[in-house]
């Protein structure tokens, strides 16, 4: 957590995310988790548009994103 700390104190744009997710937050626009879930499918989202369209991911990252696809339903299917 001290690093996060440090960068938090050092870097501006870091700084103004951060400041900007707590504040959504505070506002009740979104949880905790909602917010993780966010920056999850952010990831997910460029590392797809990123890789090169031949590439074939091993088996092991087919299998994380098919937990992460399948946990994300779960949880849309649990608040209807």
């Amino acid at each position: 957590m001290r690093c996060l700390d440090e960068r938090y104190l050092t870097d501006h744009i870091f700084r103004q995310s951060v400041d900007m997710m707590e504040k959504m937050i505070h506002e009740a626009k979104f949880t905790p988790s909602e917010m993780r879930e966010m920056a999850v499918l952010a990831s997910i989202h460029y590392e797809m548009k990123s890789f090169p369209r031949n590439f074939m991911p091993p088996p092991e990252i087919v299998n994380a994103f098919d937990t992460l696809d399948h946990f994300r339903h779960a949880i849309q299917s649990n608040r209807c």
